[in-house]
């Protein structure tokens, strides 16, 4: 938890126009993030993490702060975590991420992309 905290801090950081420092517990859209820079930080989310985030998803519930935003992205990890294992608790590698409501076609992992256009060429 504490690495995906740091990690979503930079994240939020980087769009962050706010007086002074940042704390974790500091509410985000009352002090330096506005409706454009919540989408810019959801898709840097998106990037960083790997994961799918709703247009839905992006309110003060789940953004409101640096802590709201880590724990959101950490039961979306854990969510996808169970997607790939699947109902046996068995890792499948081989599982297109797409089988799965949770992660997006364009979420999928680079190392797939990369192995089907080198087949592809």
């Amino acid at each position: 938890m504490k690495a995906v905290q740091d990690q979503v801090r930079n994240l939020v950081l980087s769009v962050w126009t706010g007086p002074g420092g940042l704390s974790d517990e500091a509410p985000l859209l009352a002090g330096g993030v506005d409706a454009a820079d919540l989408r810019t930080l959801a898709t840097l989310v998106e990037e960083q993490f790997i994961i799918d985030v709703h247009e839905e998803e992006i309110d003060a519930t789940h953004f409101g702060t640096v802590t709201r935003l880590a724990h959101f992205v950490n039961a979306k990890l854990t969510q996808l975590q169970t997607c790939r294992r699947g109902a046996s608790g068995t890792w499948h590698d081989d599982a297109p991420p797409i089988s799965c409501d949770l992660v997006s076609p364009s979420s999928r992992d680079p190392d797939d992309f990369q192995n089907s256009t080198e087949s592809a060429a």
